[in-house]
């Protein structure tokens, strides 16, 4: 991942608060699905090894969204929860709400919230840029580190 991949979002002012027991407990519900459904993994599958099979999801979403993604909607948003979900697990990321409005928008966060990532948005972008899967590099950046540099609290975006 380039530098120019990461994106400060300093136009606008970030609300950041935890996502409400409902909104967990849907992405809970959604992380389970895709685990059946994209991954085929037990739940208890290493981060890596997920992300590792996630890839392949990806590439067979990326020829099925070719038609739209309105159709492909739902895998997107457990592609994009599932992935993150590793995040959570191996590098201390934790899940928020973090918008510019009053909506809640489901991210993950650095612990120092130097760094948000959006999942959704990540793999949705990925796909009608029709970029290469993001997936496993980001993942690797953000395990292995470092990042590019960020202030505490900046939420520098990660795409």
């Amino acid at each position: 991942m380039s530098d120019s991949a990461l994106r400060a979002r300093s136009d606008a002012a970030w609300v950041v608060q935890p996502l409400s027991a409902p909104h967990l407990y849907e992405i809970g519900r959604e992380i389970k699905q895709a685990f059946v459904q994209l991954a085929q993994l037990d739940i208890a599958a290493s981060p890596v090894q997920v992300v590792d099979v996630l890839e392949r999801s990806y590439v067979m979403l990326r020829s099925r969204a070719a038609d739209g993604l309105g159709q492909a909607s739902t895998d997107i948003a457990r592609l994009g929860f599932l992935w993150a979900h590793q995040v959570v697990r191996q590098c201390a990321w934790s899940w928020k709400s973090v918008s510019a409005d009053a909506r809640p928008h489901p991210a993950i966060v650095s612990p120092d919230l130097a760094h948000v990532c959006f999942p959704v948005d990540l793999v949705a972008t990925a796909l009608v840029e029709k970029q290469k899967s993001p997936l496993k590099t980001l993942y690797q950046r953000i395990a292995a580190g470092p990042l590019p540099p960020a202030p505490p609290g900046a939420l520098r975006v990660l795409l």
